[in-house]
């Protein structure tokens, strides 16, 4: 109802104006920092392994079957500090990259197949957190999105592109 009130009051308020432009622009940017913060924040934690920890010897001996799927994941992947370093290590590097405009396309594919794979396993695995990643997924996709057009010329049409323009 208040979303509802809000649209309302703005759009009579607002209501000459053609478009939203600078607005938009305005609300990727703020999309790509906090994607970029909380990319970095979950990749530190994989990367100095303190997410997943290795199982403990009662874990390794515990019969499968009395695991949740989540127990079972965080097991899984607390047996393999590598595979969660490198985890850690894509998390790190789309957020470093979604910092600048210059590379925040790379980081918003990088971030897009990242949080794809943790999606997937949130979702496979039973994690209680699957919505938070569903949203960090949600906004690297919003991001490509000053892209698209480039994105899908290059991947999909085998057409020529242009470089981005940067407004800078």
């Amino acid at each position: 109802t208040l979303s509802l009130v809000g649209t309302l009051v703005w759009s009579i308020a607002d209501r000459k104006r053609a478009n939203y432009d600078r607005l938009h622009e305005l609300f990727v940017v703020y999309l790509r920092y906090v994607l970029a913060v909380s990319l970095l924040f979950y990749g530190f934690i994989k990367v100095i392994p303190s997410q997943f920890v290795p199982p403990s010897y009662a874990q390794l001996i515990s019969p499968i079957g009395r695991s949740n799927g989540m127990g079972l994941m965080w097991v899984f992947m607390g047996q393999s500090t590598a595979y969660s370093m490198f985890g850690g290590l894509a998390e790190v590097s789309a957020g470093l990259l979604l910092y600048s405009r210059r590379t925040a396309t790379l980081g918003a594919l990088i971030a897009t197949g990242v949080m794809a794979n943790v999606v997937m396993m949130n979702l496979c695995y039973g994690v209680i957190v699957t919505q938070g990643s569903i949203h960090f997924l949600g906004m690297a996709l919003v991001v490509l999105t000053y892209d698209l057009k480039r994105l899908a010329n290059l991947f999909l049409l085998n057409r020529p592109t242009q470089p981005a323009d940067l407004g800078q």
